[in-house]
């Protein structure tokens, strides 16, 4: 395996605040160990009026 992905839907909500993200997470391989990860947010000002 070189590489692989993890599809992430988060949902909450909280006083009237609501969470609805889709997040992708690629994590690189080096030596069968992660030697990168990087996230991806589907809604950013989404995702900060929620927990900021």
């Amino acid at each position: 395996m070189k590489n692989l992905a993890l599809s992430l839907h988060n949902t909450a909500r909280r006083e009237g605040v609501v969470l609805d993200e889709h997040l992708a997470t690629v994590c690189r391989l080096r030596d069968g160990k992660i030697a990168s990860i990087e996230t991806y947010l589907s809604d950013v000002p989404g995702t900060n009026a929620f927990f900021v």
